[in-house]
């Protein structure tokens, strides 16, 4: 139309779709006429066609619900807990990390959710040195730890997709290149629609060599 709004071509009840309504342009818009009795009393529904340019859908950015939260990881590098501190994992900020003990090739980081939510995506990162070569992902799911990926390289910015709901999440590094697992920036984001049950009971957050299983890859 010549105001650029929509317009409405035609309209008709679900219930009647071969009787089209009467549609009027009215200063405040547009009015459809309906009979006075309906027929479906319950439920009645007018479907109405507009004639308009396509407009692209934009879906609401996630929300990092793990920001903030400190996580529990499975060692620190000695004497640089300042500056390899676990906070930098949920901070928001690619540069920070955190580091495992020198000498580990292994290291885990868990978080706990403030509460169960609906998990869409787990994000990571090993930048800048780029040493992780097989890695996994688990969520809490009835008090166990449940598997939603394996890799074998994470790279500058990892988005992996999930579709879960949970109360923690973890990422076991299972093999790097250097003598500790280092540049481990993640979950740093893990972006949901939230909820608010009760979080669930984790345990323990590390299993042994022995429970783990061979990573499938990518």
């Amino acid at each position: 139309s010549s105001t650029g709004r929509p317009k409405a071509c035609c309209a008709w009840l679900l219930d009647k779709p071969d009787q089209a309504l009467e549609i009027r342009s009215t200063p405040r818009g547009v009015e459809i006429r309906v009979p006075a009795a309906a027929p479906n009393p319950v439920v009645p529904v007018v479907a109405v066609e507009i004639e308009s340019e396509p407009q692209p859908l934009k879906a609401p950015a996630p929300e990092g619900v793990s920001k903030g939260i400190r996580p529990e990881v499975s060692s620190f590098w000695p004497g640089r807990e300042a500056q390899l501190d676990a906070k930098f994992i949920t901070d928001g900020d690619p540069i920070p990390m955190w580091a495992a003990a020198q000498k580990e090739r292994e290291a885990a980081v868990m978080i706990k959710l403030p509460g169960k939510r609906e998990v869409c995506e787990v994000r990571l990162s090993d930048a800048t040195y780029g040493r992780t070569t097989v890695f996994e992902v688990d969520v809490m799911d009835g008090g166990s730890w449940k598997n939603v990926h394996d890799g074998i390289t994470s790279g500058a910015a990892r988005h992996i997709p999930v579709d879960v709901r949970t109360g923690a999440v973890r990422v076991r590094i299972l093999g790097a290149t250097a003598p500790h697992a280092r540049g481990v920036q993640g979950p740093g984001a893990v972006p949901v629609t939230p909820g608010n049950r009760q979080a669930v009971q984790t345990g323990d957050a590390w299993l042994p060599s022995s429970a783990r299983r061979p990573s499938s890859g990518s």
